[in-house]
């Protein structure tokens, strides 16, 4: 690609992100235009008491969507360009992103253990494109990332695509969990800051 083709090609995915969190209120807008409508001039509290499991499916994605966006932001700003297998598998990460506000309104309602199971495919598929990516960047880098890039190749780029699959298995074999089971995502920051300070002590030692 050439400059202006690689920043229009980032340009289009970060509005297809910004399309997509956008998206995921238009629920919630239209759950109080519909009580309001209706004369029962319910409160914020009311619409959130009332309508729990919507909200809830709600904030799920948005952080979810977020923390996609901000994995997808870093990998490729290594990158001063991209290729074609690179535009392939961006597609598909595209997809399963625009998927998210359909998967999280699938799982606002009565649960159904398939709905939860799509969900998590769907962030299982998002996390391994990325890492994909990242990974043929690396291999490639002499042509597709910038001379000072690094490329910390650490165990914990993969631990939220093993905790997607970890959700897809409890959530078959544990019906119960429901939503639930999605907050194990939240467990990704504090596994990498504890790897990162035990490897920061392991360099300490080595020099010392």
């Amino acid at each position: 690609m050439t400059a202006k083709g690689y920043e229009r090609f980032l340009f289009f995915s970060d509005a297809v992100v910004a399309f997509a969190l956008t998206l995921l209120v238009v629920p919630l807008t239209d759950l109080a235009v519909e009580l309001n409508s209706h004369g029962k001039n319910s409160s914020i509290l009311d619409i959130l008491t009332d309508n729990s499991q919507t909200w809830h499916a709600f904030f799920i994605s948005f952080f979810v969507v977020m923390s996609m966006w901000g994995t997808h932001r870093k990998t490729f700003e290594t990158a001063k360009t991209a290729d074609g297998f690179m535009v392939n598998m961006n597609s598909f990460w595209l997809l399963t992103i625009i998927c998210i506000p359909f998967a999280s309104q699938s799982i606002s309602g009565v649960y159904i253990k398939d709905n939860v199971v799509f969900y998590a495919v769907l962030l299982l598929v998002n996390t391994a494109c990325i890492r994909i990516i990242n990974i043929h960047v690396m291999k490639y880098r002499e042509t597709l990332a910038h001379a000072d890039a690094e490329f910390p190749y650490l165990p914990t780029r993969w631990i939220t695509p093993a905790v997607s699959l970890l959700i897809i298995i409890i959530v078959a074999s544990v019906p119960a969990s429901g939503q639930y089971a999605f907050l194990l995502l939240l467990i990704n920051t504090p596994i990498v800051a504890a790897y990162k300070k035990l490897r920061n002590k392991n360099k300490i030692k080595k020099s010392l």
